[in-house]
């Protein structure tokens, strides 16, 4: 159930991408982490040196996986779909 759920936030997030703009996710994405102070180069941070890193680091990470991973589900309906798809042709 948990692995869905995540499969599901990293599209809904993949897709608003796509719906809202790219500045637009990460704009509200550095908001979210509180790392707006972070890229503006803002001496004042919300958090401490060490707990600023680690929000970086987690921002970092979900930016990876929000631009590099593909749903296990979709691949799943892939494989089911290219036999039908080729049957068609």
């Amino acid at each position: 159930m948990r692995d869905q759920t995540y499969d599901l936030d990293l599209l809904l997030l993949q897709t608003s991408l796509v719906v809202l703009g790219p500045d637009h996710v990460l704009t509200l994405l550095t908001d979210r982490f509180s790392l707006n102070n972070w890229f503006s180069s803002s001496p004042t941070a919300p958090f401490d040196e060490a707990q600023n890193a680690s929000m970086a680091e987690e921002f970092y990470s979900l930016i990876i996986c929000i631009f590099f991973f593909f749903p296990s589900f979709i691949v799943r309906c892939i494989f089911l779909i290219r036999p039908i798809l080729s049957f068609v042709e």
